[in-house]
Parts: structure tokens; C-alpha cells; sequence
């Protein structure tokens, strides 16, 4: 894969590498960057080699010693990357909300629709 072929702007990621990219913020979020790495399948692996040899993030493989719970890697976000998950995280959260009505109340009590 060559720098010209690696997706690193949404528009030029697939929805699997969107996917991709959240599961590695989220597990760098809530796991301490240690990522499970039976979750991903052999293209998420290329994809996060090629995204950490262009320093979107920091990827590599835990020392058996660190090795506990399924954690067999280790990911860094840089602020690139964060951008990006985050503005996903708003993308998905907008697609998501607009493809159903969700009714809930508002701080007076009162029903509100959104969607």
C-alpha cells in the first residue's frame, strides 16, 4: 500500500476504516490504548501498520509480559486522529438520529421529538 492509497481524511475512508478508527479511539479512550486484537481481522491490521507509519497513530504490538484480557496491542491517537473519530462520532450520531424519531422529555417534563 503505498502513502498515495492510505485513507486519512473521512471522505476517503471506507466504513470499515471509519469503524476501525473508532474502535482505536474508543480503546484508547477507555482501555488505556490496549486494543483486543482478535477484533480485527487482517485489514484492519494493514490499515492500522500503514495509518501509524504516517503518524495518524501509534500501533504496536505489547510485550507478552503486558499481554492480559484479549490486549495483545497497543495504540496512541494523535490529534489528527482524535479530530477525525470525533467528527465520525458526530457524523454517525447524525445519521443515526435522523434515520429514526426518538421522543424524550426535556428538562420542563415535556415530549420533544428529534429526528
Amino acid at each position: 500500500m503505498t502513502e498515495e492509497e492510505i485513507a486519512t481524511t473521512l471522505d476517503a475512508m471506507t466504513k470499515d476504516e471509519r469503524g476501525l478508527l473508532l474502535y482505536l479511539e474508543a480503546r484508547a479512550v477507555d482501555h488505556g490504548g490496549k486494543v483486543e486484537g482478535s477484533k480485527m481481522n487482517a485489514e484492519d491490521f494493514e490499515m492500522a501498520k500503514a495509518w501509524s507509519a504516517l503518524s495518524l497513530i501509534g500501533f504496536s504490538r505489547l510485550l507478552s509480559a503486558h499481554v492480559r484480557g484479549g490486549s495483545t496491542h497497543a495504540v496512541q491517537l494523535s490529534d489528527n486522529a482524535f479530530a477525525l473519530a470525533g467528527e465520525e462520532r458526530k457524523r454517525r450520531a447524525y445519521r443515526t438520529l435522523h434515520d429514526e424519531v426518538v421522543e424524550s422529555l426535556d428538562h420542563h417534563g415535556e415530549v420533544s421529538r428529534a429526528g
